[in-house]
């Protein structure tokens, strides 16, 4: 079992990541990766694309501003603590609501985290698309 306050950061990180996402915060999704960490979203009806953070961050909220709002519900969260270095899985649910529509992505984040002098980082995170729907949205 990791130790629990590391556990606890590690989860926190994973929970500022989403609300940062949700908010469309790029300077609270900056402060969620080390310098020069990487993004790679494993897409399941195309190519993989890679991202560097924290440049990346303002791309990333940009791009979710397209949508009328998102959520992103972290669900299970595993993760093993070698000193100062991490490994962890992350399942989420995410909706991205537009107009009469919710694209809805079951997502499975599989990170690599550093501890800095500013607390846990991700390191590399791969974002794979396991699954995708769109569903109408009830008024």
């Amino acid at each position: 079992m990791p130790p629990t306050a590391d556990a606890d950061a590690l989860l926190a990180l994973v929970r500022a990541y989403a609300a940062a996402c949700d908010a469309r915060d790029a300077d609270a999704l900056r402060r969620c990766f080390t310098t020069g960490a990487t993004l790679t979203v494993h897409w399941s009806d195309r190519p993989a694309s890679t991202l560097v953070l924290p440049d990346a961050a303002g791309p990333i909220t940009h791009s979710l501003g397209r949508y009328d709002r998102t959520d992103h519900v972290v669900g299970d969260h595993r993760a093993e603590i070698d000193g100062d270095t991490a490994t962890g899985v992350t399942h989420c649910v995410a909706h991205h609501v537009h107009g009469a529509t919710d694209h809805v992505m079951t997502i499975r984040y599989l990170d690599r985290y550093r501890r800095t002098p500013d607390g846990w980082r991700i390191e590399t995170r791969d974002l794979h698309e396991d699954r995708a729907e769109t569903r109408p949205v009830d008024d």
